[in-house]
């Protein structure tokens, strides 16, 4: 009996045993859950969204709140823990004026803050991918965010903007706080760019970017109007302009600058430096060029003209003894003809 009383016990104790195995694990797994779920809470027109983990459409998306509640918001607060905001998230919330978003996270969905009110928006470095159409606003004045982050379409095919396209805006600044990945100049359609000093490529001057040492000219915000080329700039690249958009009929170049002054510096025009990507149509709405320079030789003024369709007949009114017109055609001085492109057009789309 004693042996038998002693084995009923052991396998008593091996089963309470495997019990408490179970229910440890399945605290665990109850805690790891509760740990990744994501609530908010809406208080006196201050939207709070809590938790650890990502911040998933199922967690909160643009249809969580009524009609009502939307209208109730007007600031949004991230608490530190989310790591993710999720698509749509916040979108069409058009009294949401301010935003916090924590050192966490580290993606921000596609259109998760389309068309607010949201006039300023401080993205942290730990950010690493934001979606198109995420800060989408006719209202935005001043993006400031890593100078490196993936760009992460919805559609792999498509190439539309992160910030602020509604018709472009002139008054809308982006601030790069880290090293730039050049692409990324090309997602804003803003009016002014601002380059983390640290960056060890390029510099901003006057909301243009250059290289660090000031001498190639690399981008122009597609809202500038008036582009003045600092003077020590020795090379221009026609790419700085010939980047932009994406839209319903076709990928375009879009660029509203309508006056150019080029300096007496300048000696190159270059077509193949620093390139953006390929596009099916270029719009510009150049209107006066001043030239300064004397230093361009038949290969730059062509590319002026090809690339950002210049009419040469403007160019040969202040270089009459460089470029000449001959049987129908404007040729310089040593000898390249200068032609347009006619896949370039000159009223911009937006």
């Amino acid at each position: 009996m004693g042996k038998k009383n002693g084995t009923r016990l052991l396998m008593v104790m091996l089963f309470l045993l495997a019990g408490c195995m179970v229910f440890s694990v399945n605290a665990q797994a109850a805690r790891k859950k509760s740990s990744n779920k994501i609530k908010w809470k809406l208080n006196r027109g201050t939207l709070t969204i809590y938790g650890k983990g990502k911040m998933s459409r199922k967690s909160f998306n643009w249809g969580t709140l009524k009609k009502k509640q939307k209208k109730k918001v007007k600031k949004v607060i991230i608490k530190k823990g989310i790591t993710s905001i999720s698509d749509t998230a916040f979108r069409d919330m058009k009294n949401l004026k301010t935003v916090k978003i924590p050192s966490t996270v580290k993606k921000i969905g596609y259109e998760s803050f389309y068309d607010t009110a949201i006039k300023e928006v401080k993205i942290p470095s730990s950010v690493k991918k934001i979606g198109n159409h995420a800060f989408k606003s006719k209202k935005l004045r001043k993006l400031t965010l890593p100078g490196n982050f993936k760009y992460d379409p919805e559609d792999a095919d498509a190439r539309d903007l992160v910030g602020g396209d509604i018709l472009g805006d002139h008054k809308l600044t982006v601030t790069f706080t880290t090293k730039l990945n050049l692409e990324n100049a090309s997602l804003f359609t803003a009016g002014k760019y601002v380059l983390s000093k640290k960056d060890p490529a390029f510099c901003s001057v006057d909301g243009c970017i250059y290289t660090k040492d000031r001498k190639t000219l690399v981008r122009v915000p597609m809202r500038k109007k008036k582009l003045k080329i600092i003077e020590g700039c020795t090379e221009l690249c026609t790419h700085s302009l010939l980047h932009g958009i994406y839209s319903d009929a076709a990928f375009d170049a879009n660029c509203n600058v309508e006056e150019i002054e080029l300096p007496a510096s300048l000696t190159s025009v270059n077509s193949t430096r620093y390139p953006a990507f390929s596009y099916e149509r270029a719009i510009l709405n150049i209107k006066k060029v001043t030239i300064r320079t004397r230093q361009l030789d038949g290969k730059s003024l062509a590319a002026l003209v090809f690339d950002w369709n210049i009419d040469p007949k403007i160019l040969m009114e202040q270089l009459p003894d460089q470029i000449s017109y001959k049987d129908g055609k404007y040729v310089s001085k040593d000898g390249v003809w200068l032609k347009k492109d006619p896949y370039k057009q000159q009223t911009p789309l937006y």
